[in-house]
């Protein structure tokens, strides 16, 4: 139990029984509730193996000492990055502090309680609505299809979401075999070369006039002044 004598882990609220036993189990709170008694109190924190559930589930009071920290640094504490990530346990309510990570966060505190949860079939959860998508939007994305855009290209002139793109992609069956995508890309690579042939010529024409700098040329042209150097260095050769 933690020094107001709520249990912060490893309790009877568990399936299977305890788990673990806190250190300051059997002391008087009063230790961790009165400054001058705080050294004994880091004494009995230490090496305890409820730490930093302790630390998480008081971080937010400002009296007792816990989880091994003053209140003052346990707000300093949770300022970290890898504090902040705290779950709760959606089978007992017990608040546990787990590492940062992509995906689906941490619904359970323990094998017990998880195992319970699939026992009692409370694994369902309850499917997040898709966001709605406008009229004008999914023609805009339908045109763009036909123009030749991608999911991404498409999601980031649109601003929205690659699976909302291809929600609306797939909803008007606009699919692409193969060697269209690969004609798309060909005719993309193309565009992109004559982009580039047409940059050369105009920065090459600028610098035969010896009128503007490389940074002027670059700015007209469109261009990095990287590409100006090249161009004026093979021009040179």
């Amino acid at each position: 139990m933690g020094p107001d004598g709520l249990h912060v882990g490893g309790d009877d609220r568990r399936p299977g029984g305890v788990v673990k036993q806190p250190n300051c189990r059997g002391h008087d709170p009063e230790i961790f509730y009165e400054r001058a008694r705080w050294p004994e109190a880091k004494t009995i924190c230490e090496d305890c193996p409820l730490l930093l559930e302790c630390r998480a589930t008081f971080q937010d009071d400002p009296w007792p000492f816990a989880g091994g920290m003053t209140p003052n640094q346990r707000v300093t504490w949770s300022r970290s990055t890898k504090a902040r990530v705290f779950g709760r346990c959606v089978r007992c309510g017990f608040r546990f502090q787990e590492a940062p990570r992509a995906g689906r966060p941490r619904m359970y505190c323990s094998t017990e309680c998880r195992q319970a949860a699939y026992a009692a079939g409370e694994t369902q959860t309850k499917r997040q609505p898709l966001a709605k998508i406008s009229i004008d939007t999914e023609l805009e994305a339908v045109s763009l299809w036909h123009q030749g855009y991608g999911l991404k290209r498409a999601a980031k002139a649109l601003g929205i979401s690659e699976s909302s793109v291809r929600r609306i992609f797939d909803g008007h069956g606009l699919k692409r075999t193969q060697a269209e995508r690969d004609a798309i890309s060909g005719q993309a690579g193309a565009m992109a070369a004559q982009a580039r042939a047409d940059v050369g010529r105009m920065v090459r024409k600028l610098l035969a006039e010896g009128q503007q700098s490389p940074q002027e040329i670059a700015l007209l042209a469109n261009c990095a002044v990287n590409t100006v150097y090249k161009i004026r260095k093979g021009m040179a050769a």
